[in-house]
């Protein structure tokens, strides 16, 4: 090969499972870091993207080397019900210092929440990146000159079976004070001859 068409040579390498790899394979016999093979090895040897030998390379170790997208993904966050990111706080995980935002992504984006990565990092970080918050609870007014409700019966808040004051009492007892129910009747009375007639 010429100087000018070593210059003007275009090659495209194979790529195992572009940019997701995170294992170790044995490659002809010699234990690889997926990350090697892709960058490494098939530029070394000149697999190129439309070779059998990538295809080849790319159904056998494309399971071992490649992130597969859980089903059911990790969240750090999720241990006992409802559970909030502290994603500014840094750990230590796997020997790296990062947030726990950072760790979170990496964990939901290629474990399972079943793995034991999941469950470890759950277990390692979740005092430190998650916080539990519950809805708040409207807190009950308690009558204290009230005697104890019996087992079993649920003891009614007391600014509940407060008394109505009058003036919201009038509009429903007693009799109808309302003019509706004669104009109601005259109605009627008046609509009977024209319904007479038209029969």
């Amino acid at each position: 090969m010429t100087l000018h068409e070593l210059c003007n040579f275009s090659f495209e390498k194979c790529s195992l499972c572009g940019d997701d790899w995170e294992d170790t394979v044995y490659f002809p016999g010699e234990e690889e870091i997926c990350h090697e093979l892709d960058s490494k090895i098939f530029v070394e040897e000149e697999v190129a993207y439309d070779s059998e030998r990538c295809k080849t390379s790319q159904s056998f170790y494309s399971e071992t080397c490649c992130i597969q997208t859980p089903d059911k993904p990790c969240d750090i966050c999720t241990l006992n019900g409802v559970n909030f990111m502290k994603s500014d706080v840094k750990v230590s995980y796997k020997g790296e210092v990062q947030t726990c935002l950072q760790v979170y992504h990496l964990l939901y984006s290629r474990r399972e929440e079943t793995s034991g990565d999941c469950i470890n990092a759950q277990v390692e970080l979740f005092e430190q990146c998650c916080e539990a918050k519950s809805t708040p609870i409207p807190v009950d007014i308690v009558d204290e000159s009230a005697p104890p409700s019996p087992a079993g019966v649920s003891k009614v808040p007391n600014a509940w079976t407060a008394p109505i004051s009058p003036e919201f009492d009038s509009w429903y007892a007693g009799p109808l004070l309302s003019s509706a129910s004669s104009s109601t009747a005259s109605m009627c009375l008046l609509l009977l001859p024209i319904t007479v007639w038209l029969c």
